[in-house]
């Protein structure tokens, strides 16, 4: 399979504090050197047979695989998180944000705190959207570390050092701050938007046990620690949560 590259979502000369020189050169070299290594990646594993190659070969490759597509989506979103006014907010982003972290500016110092905690390091801050559990949260993926699994990520920041160096040296602190003024709200409202449509994942179904009443995990232990004799128990959720966007 041959992956295409994407077109620069953002436009480099309309940001504020970052230079056109910046984004360029991230796109260029960064974004388009995963978008390379991952289809080199690609015919090398259709190239090989399954049958025949050692598995820890297999294994290095869908390793890779992995991160460079992680690489390519998360270079994506960090581009398109771009280009607005990141003061202006829509009273929906707002209500969301508010629902999940207690306000707008309780979110921002939390998003802020996790990608200044990267400072010289590496990683990337996530707001992601989780449809199990029908809320926002923030994320850090560093090296070592995975997304969760299922989330659907509204928003990217990259902490890598090839994302500010050119313009802010040392200075993450600075850079953060500037990202925050360019987040183009209206695009990560239309992300926010699309993920609040996924659905959770399917609960299983047990008919032949849908005459028994629902029993909590914590239900179970205590009849447990009481002694009490156990037979077969439906541990099924009691409810699911759900949000729309409207």
């Amino acid at each position: 399979m041959s992956y295409q590259i994407a077109p620069l979502f953002c436009r480099p000369w309309t940001l504020l504090g970052i230079e056109r020189k910046l984004i360029e050169s991230h796109y260029e070299h960064n974004y388009g050197g995963a978008f390379t290594r991952l289809n080199a990646i690609s015919a090398e594993l259709e190239a090989l047979d399954p049958a025949t190659t050692p598995a820890h070969v297999i294994r290095r490759l869908k390793q890779d695989e992995a991160a460079a597509l992680n690489s390519l989506a998360l270079h994506e979103l960090y581009f398109a998180s771009l280009g607005g006014d990141g003061r202006v907010m829509s009273e929906l982003m707002a209500n969301a944000l508010a629902c999940d972290f207690g306000s707008v500016d309780r979110w921002r110092s939390e998003f802020m705190a996790l990608a200044n905690s990267l400072d010289r390091g590496s990683g990337w801050v996530l707001l992601t959207w989780l449809p199990r559990a029908g809320r926002l949260i923030n994320q850090c993926v560093c090296e070592g570390s995975q997304a969760i699994a299922g989330g659907i990520t509204v928003l990217a920041l990259e902490m890598y050092e090839h994302a500010y160096h050119l313009d802010f040296g040392p200075n993450t602190v600075s850079y953060v701050a500037t990202f925050m003024r360019n987040i183009d709200w209206n695009a990560v409202q239309g992300r926010y938007e699309d993920a609040v449509a996924v659905k959770p994942p399917r609960p299983l179904e047990q008919k032949q046990f849908a005459d028994l009443p629902a029993v909590t995990v914590d239900e179970v232990k205590a009849m447990l620690n009481q002694g009490a004799p156990v037979q077969i128990i439906d541990t099924r959720p009691r409810h699911t949560s759900s949000r729309s966007p409207a």
